[in-house]
């Protein structure tokens, strides 16, 4: 699609400045490590035409939110432009599924799930306030198992594991850091993430508060 072309231009053009940036010897490198907790929102998924009465009877997955725990290490290779590496796991959440056929309903709990992604960032100002962009893509791996639950109708559904539990992951974000004091900060952020899973692409957006470390 239009969009993950672009997302994917957008990368390749923060890495390949990043790389042609390359500190002399003479500068300090930068390092940064931060910890954050994000509450994610996924968008609906699935479609009630992909139905199958036995092998698919709860085709969507309806909207939902579920909690995040995050870590990134980065280093500034600029005064205002950083490569690094931020590592997510989240935590299952319950669903409720609906049967389109006959609006029967199931109870079952999410897979969890852990992603690592290569990033840029660029901050628009230096100082003690830091407002970022940040871009970046990696791998997402899906943590499930095979469920057996019954519905409300007392029928039991059954939950199969996907033929691939790995996939492509984009990621956009924005946010604002906070100088406390020289080696500490704080951090807020906005996301937009992008699995790229078969059949349905799975978005969602987030919002995140954390702690960095400088050194």
């Amino acid at each position: 699609m239009k969009i993950d072309r672009i997302l994917s231009k957008i990368f390749v053009m923060i890495f390949l400045s990043a790389v042609t940036s390359f500190p002399l010897s003479a500068q300090t490198n930068k390092f940064q490590i931060s910890f954050s907790g994000n509450w994610n929102h996924l968008f609906s998924y699935g479609s009630e035409s992909d139905y199958s009465m036995g092998t698919n009877d709860f085709p969507v997955t309806p909207g939902h939110g579920a909690f995040q725990i995050g870590g990134s290490f980065m280093w500034m290779i600029q005064s205002r432009l950083g490569i690094g590496l931020t590592g997510r796991y989240s935590f299952p959440a319950s669903l409720n599924l609906t049967d389109p056929s006959d609006g029967d309903q199931a109870e079952i709990d999410s897979a969890a799930h852990w992603s690592l992604i290569l990033n840029g960032t660029y901050f628009f100002l230096e100082g003690p306030v830091r407002p970022f962009i940040r871009i970046g893509g990696g791998v997402d791996k899906l943590s499930a198992e095979e469920k057996t639950v019954q519905t409300d109708y007392g029928f039991q559904a059954f939950f199969t594991v996907p033929e691939d539990t790995w996939d492509w992951i984009a990621s956009g974000e924005a946010g604002v850091e906070f100088e406390v004091a020289d080696r500490w900060g704080a951090v807020f952020k906005l996301g937009y993430s992008r699995i790229f899973s078969r059949p349905d692409n799975i978005q969602s957006l987030s919002g995140s508060a954390g702690i960095i470390f400088k050194f």
